[in-house]
């Protein structure tokens, strides 16, 4: 029952997606997947899907934000920010479905926008806490916090 109930569920976002135009499907297939993330092995429908319709549900797992709706949104700015345990833009949501990227400090032209892939809440976990989150998504933080020689969580636990 889980599995047809699975299909189903691919089978409408392979719907959703078709219904796109061609620009925004070819955007969207252009973001990054990979099927090394270990997320993406208990993903619904991953394992039943394959080809390009398994490549897709790697991208929609591995790049959308997820909305006060309760849904998830595939965005062409915002899904290619990168990540920074030391972020300078924070999601900003207005309504159930719309979502922007705004900077929490002054950027120079030609910054990197960073976000973070983890809770805020958990940004002052020591370094070894936030890479074990980060391992499920196979990701190895080298942001200027992580590769610093010091922890500057002072020994918070």
């Amino acid at each position: 029952m889980t599995t047809a109930a699975t299909e189903d569920e691919v089978q409408d976002v392979l719907a959703a997606f078709n219904q796109l135009t061609p620009s925004i499907q070819e955007a969207m297939m252009s973001l990054f997947t990979t099927d090394s993330v270990p997320a993406l092995q208990d993903s619904a429908g991953y394992a039943i899907a394959r080809g390009e319709q398994r490549r897709l549900l790697g991208i929609l797992k591995l790049n959308s934000v997820g909305l006060p709706s309760r849904k998830a949104g595939i965005f062409g700015t915002i899904s290619r920010a990168n990540h920074s345990c030391q972020p300078n833009a924070v999601f900003e949501f207005r309504g159930q479905d719309f979502c922007s990227l705004v900077a929490m400090r002054p950027l120079a032209v030609g910054d990197e926008v960073t976000i973070s892939y983890i809770q805020e809440s958990c940004l002052m976990l020591p370094i070894n806490h936030r890479k074990s989150m980060l391992d499920t998504w196979n990701f190895d933080c080298r942001c200027p916090r992580c590769a610093s020689i010091a922890d500057d969580t002072r020994g918070r636990s």
